[in-house]
């Protein structure tokens, strides 16, 4: 099942950004992109198994993740991420952390609180 995202580069022009290899929906998701250090990013969202995926730069998003040829047609793996095999990224599945869908997720800067779940109804 794939994810996908619309990128935005400076002329404000839409690229779709994929990734694939999810094994269920994504939900939820947030994210956080500091433009004075953006090796300081995360990604992150909730999915249909209760779980919760993050992903870590440390290095500048749109260089890291979808460049080629480390991303080509801007498509990229879930299982090449979790694997380690994109450099100056480092991505973590937090397996069932919740017995129903993940709802919500938010990240908080500066904060000790990472991740906010909520629970289905």
């Amino acid at each position: 099942m794939p994810l996908q995202m619309l990128g935005c580069l400076d002329d404000l022009a839409d690229f779709p950004c994929i990734l694939k290899g999810l094994s269920h929906c994504a939900l939820t998701m947030d994210y956080n992109y500091d433009e004075e250090n953006p090796k300081r990013s995360i990604l992150l969202w909730g999915d249909t198994s209760g779980s919760i995926v993050i992903i870590r730069f440390y290095e500048n998003p749109s260089t890291c993740l979808f460049s080629t040829p480390r991303c080509n047609f801007n498509r990229i793996s879930l299982v090449r991420l979790l694997f380690r095999q994109i450099p100056d990224i480092r991505t973590v599945i937090l397996r069932q952390l919740h017995g129903d869908w993940v709802q919500q997720v938010r990240y908080f800067v500066n904060k000790k609180v990472n991740v906010l779940l909520e629970a289905a109804e």
